[in-house]
C-alpha cells in the first residue's frame, strides 16, 4: 500500500468519524452542506479517493463537516495532529461470519425494496432512502466495532 492510500484511509475514516459520530448528519445532509453529491460522500466514505483530488473538492468536503479550511488537505497530508484513540470496548464471542450474513441479508432487502420504490410518491421515497442511509451507516459502525481487533 503506499502512503497516499494510507493517508486516504485517514481521510475515510476522519470523514466517516466527524459525519456520523460527531455531527450525527447523513450523508445527503452532508452533501447538501458541502454542495457535493451524495454519492461523492459516499465515494470518499469508501476511500475512493483519487491521488489527484482537487483542491476545491477538499473545500467542500471541508464546508460538508464543518472543518476549518483545508482541515481534509491537512488530513491527506498528515499535518493534523494525531490524537491516540480511545480503547474499543471488547465484544467477546463476536461471530463474524453470521455478522456477514446479516449484513449481506440487509444489503439483499435493500436492493428488493429498491426495485419496489419506484411507485411511491417522491416525499415518502427520499423519507424512505434516508432510512435506508441511517441503516447502512448503522450496520458499518456496528462491523466496524465488533470486528475492531478480531481480524
Amino acid at each position: 500500500m503506499t502512503e497516499y492510500h494510507a493517508n486516504a484511509e485517514a481521510l475515510r475514516k476522519a470523514m466517516r468519524q466527524r459525519r456520523v459520530g460527531e455531527l450525527k448528519r447523513s450523508q445527503r445532509e452532508a452533501a447538501e452542506k458541502g454542495d457535493l453529491s451524495r454519492i461523492a460522500i459516499v465515494r470518499y466514505e469508501s476511500g475512493q479517493i483519487s491521488e489527484d483530488i482537487r483542491p476545491s473538492t477538499l473545500a467542500k468536503i471541508d464546508k460538508a463537516l464543518d472543518w476549518p479550511e483545508g482541515w481534509s488537505d491537512k488530513i491527506l497530508n498528515q499535518t493534523v495532529p494525531q490524537q491516540d484513540p480511545e480503547p474499543e470496548p471488547e465484544h467477546p464471542g463476536v461471530d463474524l461470519q453470521m455478522l456477514a450474513k446479516f449484513c449481506h441479508a440487509v444489503t439483499t432487502m435493500q436492493h428488493a425494496m429498491a426495485d419496489e420504490i419506484q411507485n411511491i410518491p417522491e416525499d415518502v421515497r427520499s423519507a424512505m432512502q434516508d432510512v435506508t442511509i441511517a441503516q447502512t451507516d448503522l450496520l458499518l459502525d456496528l462491523t466496524d466495532k465488533l470486528t475492531a481487533g478480531q481480524s
